[in-house]
């Protein structure tokens, strides 16, 4: 579930890769990567991590799951439902995406459509996303 993002790297980056999506005000929503960045906190049960793509020569391809980063989760919290690590849904809208690889940048935009079967305003749609997007950052203010 998602936008499914196809990028063609012309030979093996010497570091990291890293597709960052933007909102229209320029701010990161969320950050993919070549390597693993496992979460502070991680619950044992969870599943080992893995990278979101490859950084290897040729196509590769990445999954955005329409959602901003996700909070860090609090150690020793007992998590009685939904999962704080799985960040809230982003608004329709024009996004940026910003491949980075070897120091040099690429952007192209990509639009996410209303969902016709949602029957809410753009504005309320906004309003519950800075909602949870403050919540998102009062739990990483607790978990820090």
């Amino acid at each position: 579930q998602g936008v499914i993002l196809y990028f063609w790297l012309k030979e093996k980056p010497k570091g990291e890769v890293t597709l960052e999506i933007l909102d229209s005000r320029n701010r990161v929503v969320r950050s993919l990567c070549s390597t693993v960045r496992e979460p502070w906190g991680a619950a044992e049960d969870e599943e080992e991590p893995k990278a979101a793509f490859k950084a290897e020569a040729g196509l590769q391809r990445a999954v955005w799951d329409l959602r901003w980063e996700g909070a860090t989760l609090i150690k020793d919290a007992k998590i009685d439902y939904g999962d704080p690590s799985q960040g809230p849904l982003v608004v329709p809208g024009v996004y940026t995406l910003r491949l980075n690889a070897n120091g040099q940048h690429q952007t192209t935009t990509l639009t996410v459509k209303p969902d016709p079967r949602v029957q809410l305003s753009q504005a309320d749609l906004e309003a519950h996303q800075t909602f949870a997007v403050q919540v998102r950052d009062a739990i990483r203010r607790i978990a820090s």
